[in-house]
């Protein structure tokens, strides 16, 4: 029998390589938290404020919560990155017979390690600071929750990814 491509290990791909890039991009960008009004914006790991034209940035007093979401975050990059390996293996190089558990289990796995880091996040910030005053959530925290979403909606495909319905 010939060997065919899943169209759900292909799908599984694209939302490992996805996550990844916007997982990624969130932990290393500045814009978690960002005042309209004084031109701050706050990362994880530092804090940049504009002045005029130029930007001055300064790392951050690490408190428990960040570390926790930097962990998580951490955690989930590396996770995504056996989980696309893992993913490649199944679709375009047939891996062994029960290799698409092992790909939806780590999506999974991951989608949780991103939500334990945003969650934290925005618990702690909702909390503790007001978003009065300018404030509000940056482009950072936004891609940083579609980055649990990703790797929720790959575990169903990597799941399927074995199902006779979906080879082409």
């Amino acid at each position: 029998m010939k060997d065919r491509l899943s169209i759900m290990g292909i799908i599984s791909c694209i939302l490992g390589l996805t996550t990844f890039a916007f997982g990624i991009i969130s932990l290393i960008t500045a814009r978690w938290r960002w005042n309209h009004f004084e031109s701050i914006e706050e990362g994880l790991f530092q804090v940049c404020r504009y002045e005029k034209t130029t930007k001055i940035c300064e790392n951050l007093n690490l408190v428990p919560y960040l570390q926790v979401t930097q962990a998580f975050m951490m955690m989930g990059l590396v996770l995504t990155v056996l989980a696309f390996t893992v993913t490649l293996e199944m679709t375009f190089m047939k891996g062994t017979k029960n290799i698409h558990k092992a790909s939806g289990s780590l999506f999974c796995v991951t989608g949780l390690f991103f939500l334990v880091a945003c969650v934290v996040y925005t618990g702690f910030q909702s909390l503790y600071f007001s978003l009065d005053n300018g404030y509000s959530f940056g482009y950072s925290f936004w891609l940083a929750w579609i980055s649990v979403i990703l790797p929720l909606l790959g575990t169903p495909a990597a799941f399927l990814t074995k199902n006779q319905t979906f080879i082409v």
